[in-house]
């Protein structure tokens, strides 16, 4: 009897080694298929996208042509303009784009940087939208940047664009960049350069801006 009971325990003992084993070796695989890094996720909200609005324009220019000869559009970023937003950026995809380049307002002045970029992720009703992490990386680098997403958590002007983007454009990873109201000239002409001479054929720069606030047609022109 002593004997069987030592050897009993010395099985359960055995037993209990391997599956334990086994559970490390298989967390330490599943560890190490994960990534290190992964991006911050900007949750989509109501200054975002709006299901209704969005279905209305998308119905209405259901029929609009598009174009292939179009590398730049300003589209407004308020989305009582859902309209226009939808029909300039539908009429850009006439060909495939590889990336976009979306450029707006740091409307609340968040960090203390004049131009602000971060990889991240934007969660829209059509899936997620991603920053092309190669050019993203390389714009902060040449600017010697620090990325910031938490400039981008609530901005309208580049979250109000990514359901159309992720809609029109599918398989196309954004640039992100946004200026503060110190920004000037300067930025404006050394950002223009860097875009010059890093973006190919299959590059899209979307403005996004709404120029004015309140005011009629007429004192807006």
């Amino acid at each position: 009897i002593f004997f069987s009971s030592v050897l009993l325990l010395i099985v359960v003992i055995f037993f209990i080694y391997e599956n334990t084993t086994v559970t490390k070796i298989e967390q330490s695989i599943n560890n190490n298929l994960k990534p290190n890094i992964s991006k911050p996720i900007i949750k989509s909200q109501e200054s975002f996208f709006s299901n209704d609005s969005f279905n209305l324009s998308a119905e209405k220019i259901k029929e609009k042509n598009t174009r292939n000869d179009i590398s730049v559009i300003v589209s407004p970023h308020h989305l009582l303009a859902s309209d226009l937003i939808a029909e300039i950026i539908k009429l850009a995809s006439g060909k495939k784009i590889k990336n976009i380049v979306i450029i707006g307002p740091n409307h609340n002045n968040i960090g203390l940087s004049r131009i602000i970029s971060a990889e991240a992720v934007w969660e829209t009703p059509f899936g997620s939208l991603q920053t092309d992490d190669k050019l993203t990386k390389k714009f902060l680098a040449d600017f010697d940047l620090k990325p910031n997403a938490e400039a981008f958590k609530n901005e309208h002007s580049i979250g109000a664009l990514a359901p159309f983007i992720k809609k029109y454009y599918p398989e196309t990873a954004i640039l992100p960049i946004i200026f503060n109201s110190y920004a000037g000239l300067s930025e404006a002409e050394k950002t223009g350069n860097w875009l010059n001479n890093n973006l190919g054929d299959n590059s899209l720069i979307i403005v996004s801006t709404d120029f004015s606030h309140y005011l009629t047609k007429e004192q807006a022109e």
